[in-house]
């Protein structure tokens, strides 16, 4: 048998497996988003919804946001994705790590990568809100991603 009847075969086969999405490699990792205010809650195990937040000029208010492992997946997945709306409208929005660190600037535009969240673990920011103007809305997707998989929850801020 000949050096290439070989080598062709061997690179035709790796090039298919580079070729392959990830997902259909290794599967999905579904994740849970869910968005706290008060004793308001939305997501969390029950799909999709919109948390509605009053946020009066001069004050500040703060928004509990999760995104939950919920495991599968192969490599298993350790980190989650947070990405958010930047400020508008008259809104003023700060993403905070568990750390105290403002990690805007990340949430608001590639996203925000929480490492070391294991299956069925959480990983959380806080949505720090301050209205900037009177009769002011805005409506901001808060997305969690896992591997190839997504979860949204909508926030709706009225002043």
């Amino acid at each position: 048998m000949s050096f290439r009847r070989i080598l062709v075969p061997a690179l035709v086969g790796a090039l298919a497996l580079i070729a392959v999405p990830a997902q259909a490699r290794y599967g999905m990792a579904p994740v849970d988003t869910w968005a706290r205010s008060g004793d308001r809650v939305i997501g969390h195990h029950s799909g999709a919804g919109r948390l509605d937040v009053r946020a009066t000029v001069g004050s500040t208010h703060r928004v509990l946001w999760s995104v939950q492992n919920l495991g599968g997946g192969e490599p298993k997945l350790h980190h989650v994705t947070f990405t958010g709306c930047a400020s508008d409208n008259g809104f003023d929005l700060h993403y905070i790590s568990p750390s105290g660190k403002d990690v805007t600037g990340a949430v608001t535009h590639a996203g925000y990568v929480a490492d070391h969240v294991d299956a069925l673990e959480r990983a959380w920011l806080i949505v720090r809100v301050a209205s900037t103007a009177r009769g002011r809305t805005l409506v901001c997707d808060l997305e969690g991603d896992g591997m190839h998989a997504d979860d949204v929850v909508h926030l709706r801020l009225a002043s």
